[in-house]
Formats: C-alpha cells, sequence, structure tokens
C-alpha cells in the first residue's frame, strides 16, 4: 500500500502529552471484567474521532474524556487540563462526564447520574462535545456486544447495575439524543450498534419501556422523547436569536452567551425567574417583536410540558402586560 504524507504532522505534541496524562490517570485500571488495560478506551475513542473527522482538541479531548471520574480529584485534573490543554479541551472533557471525582464521596448512583447525563445531551450544540460523547458510546457499545458474544449474558453481571434493560434503555436514548447532530456515519454506526444490542438482550421487536423504580429514591430517569423535546426547544431558542438578529436588527449577545453556557432549558428558566424583565425582552418590545422574546417560545404549545404551572404565568403575565398574546397560549 502507498505510503501517504502530509508536509506538517496533524496531530502535534500536545496529543502525545495528552496521552501521557491519560495513562498516567488510568494505568491500575482494567475494563470492566477483563484483563485488558483500561486505556485501550480512550485510545479507541480518540481513534474513532480522528476517523469521523475530529481535530486535534476533540482527538485530545477523548483521550482524557473520563479523566476527571477516574482521577483521584476531578476538579484539580479539570484545571490541570486546562492548563495545559486549553479551555476548550477541558470543555469536552467535563461535558462528556457524568460525575466528577470528589476525593472521599463516591459517585452518585447509575440510574441518576445517566438520567442527569440525558438532560445534559439534549441540550448540547458544541460539535465537539457531541463527537467525543458519541465515539466513546459507540466503542462501548461495541465492546458489550463483542463480549456477549463471547460469554453470553454474563456480561451483564460486569456492570452495576446488572438489568440489561436498563443498558439498552440507555444507549437507546443516547442514539435517538444524539439524532442528526452527529455525522452520518458516526449515527449509523451508533444505531447499528444498539439495535444489535437489543437483540442480544432480547428486546428486539418489543416496547423499550422506560426503567422506573429499578433503583430506590430515585426519581425515574427522562425518556428519549423528552430529550428530544429539550434538544427541539434548545434549537428554537437559537433560532429566535438569529431571527431577532437578521429581522429585528437586535444582536443579543449577553443572550447567546447564556445558551452557551447554560443550554436553552436552563436559560429559559434562569429569566422566567429573575424578577424583572430582560433588555431583551425590551428591544425587542420596541421593535414589535415580542413573538421573539424567551417568553413566547416558552408559550408554544408543544414546549409547555418543560415548565411548571408558575412559569408558565410568569410568561404569560409578562407578555400580556405589553399587550402581546401568544398564537395558540
Amino acid at each position: 500500500m502507498g505510503d501517504s504524507r502530509t508536509s506538517q504532522p496533524l496531530l502535534t505534541e500536545r496529543f502525545g502529552r495528552a496521552f501521557l496524562l491519560a495513562d498516567e490517570v488510568h494505568r491500575r485500571q482494567l475494563r470492566k471484567g477483563t484483563s485488558i488495560p483500561y486505556i485501550a478506551h480512550p485510545m479507541a475513542v480518540a481513534s474513532l474521532v480522528l476517523d469521523y473527522g475530529g481535530s486535534e482538541d476533540a482527538a485530545i479531548g477523548a483521550l482524557l474524556h473520563d479523566a476527571v471520574e477516574d482521577s483521584a480529584d476531578g476538579p484539580a485534573m479539570d484545571a490541570a487540563i486546562r492548563v495545559r490543554f486549553g479551555d476548550h479541551v477541558a470543555d469536552i472533557v467535563l461535558a462528556c462526564s457524568d460525575a466528577v471525582a470528589i476525593p472521599g464521596q463516591p459517585k452518585p448512583p447509575w440510574q441518576a447520574r445517566k438520567a442527569a447525563y440525558l438532560e445534559h445531551l439534549a441540550q448540547e450544540t458544541r460539535p465537539d462535545v457531541l463527537l467525543v460523547s458519541a465515539c466513546d458510546k459507540l466503542h462501548n457499545a461495541r465492546a458489550i456486544n463483542a463480549d456477549f458474544r463471547a460469554v453470553g449474558d454474563d456480561v451483564w453481571e460486569r456492570f452495576s447495575p446488572p438489568d440489561p434493560t436498563l443498558h439498552v434503555w440507555y444507549y437507546t436514548s443516547l442514539a435517538e439524543t444524539y439524532g442528526s447532530a452527529i455525522p452520518e456515519r458516526l449515527r449509523t454506526d451508533l444505531q447499528r450498534e444498539v439495535a444489535l444490542m437489543r437483540s442480544q438482550a432480547r428486546l428486539d421487536g418489543h416496547e423499550q419501556e422506560e426503567p422506573s423504580g429499578t433503583v430506590a429514591d430515585e426519581d425515574p430517569p427522562q425518556s428519549a422523547d423528552h430529550a428530544l423535546l429539550i434538544r427541539q426547544f434548545n434549537q428554537d431558542m437559537r433560532a429566535v436569536y438569529e431571527r431577532a438578529k437578521t429581522e429585528a436588527g437586535y444582536n443579543a449577545t449577553y443572550f447567546l452567551g447564556m445558551l452557551s453556557e447554560h443550554g436553552g432549558l436552563e436559560t429559559a428558566q434562569r429569566l422566567l425567574a429573575a424578577p424583572h424583565i430582560s433588555d431583551g425582552f425590551t428591544a425587542l418590545w420596541e421593535k414589535k417583536r415580542l413573538d421573539l422574546t424567551v417568553e413566547a417560545v416558552v408559550l408554544r404549545p408543544e414546549y409547555v410540558g418543560l415548565f411548571t404551572d408558575e412559569e408558565l404565568d410568569q410568561a404569560r403575565r409578562r407578555l400580556a402586560e405589553f399587550g402581546y398574546i401568544p398564537a395558540g397560549a
């Protein structure tokens, strides 16, 4: 086979330094139920990120994606990654973590962590975060399916909880939540592995119900449909920012920053909880475009289930005070 080369390396010494840090974090770990060094997993995830077109920062994030979960001190590791590799990489790692290791404290229960991660993922829009997250789940799904072929149902005993229904629910929800936000080839590959997992767990052809009551004292995790609704809400919040800019000549930079930091749902909740209307609301009222306010988006019929009665009442009061009643509200 011919040897292809570039004039400049596509991966710099930063990638090598990230590998050394990942090896330091995971050196004594093994993959669940195997004698495989754990470092094989972040290596595989980094390889997948590059295969699906990711940048060096995304690949470094993949190498370190479990570092704040598995190090002795998660906040200290997060700070170290920021110093050594920059905020972009550190933000990828933190966003791909379903827990941060706190010295002397156990991780939250599995079901609570996974439900919270799905909720976070539904609001996530950063391409590098979604790419690394999906590659992580793809490699895990492939490993589960390969191990099932080797040991059968015993593979589920490696997990806590060992109930295959929970794991199939989680991976099905992940695949649906990523939707079209990840590269098409990656989406297809993940969906294929999830379908195989369902089949091997003998859930293929049966409706996959959201687990409830499996873990004591926990709220049931949100459904994939709910997660997709949150993602759609987040997209519509971005859309009103763009429309305000192009149709009303109003560039809501502070609002955009809130969306980037908190996601659409939390941004709306924060604005509704504020004691006064926002500057953006006032600006859009002056431009006679209250249809582009957060309050108007919140009151769209498809989204009312995301908010409490108090939040909905607040949105209605604010709009009514300025003489605007949304259609269907």
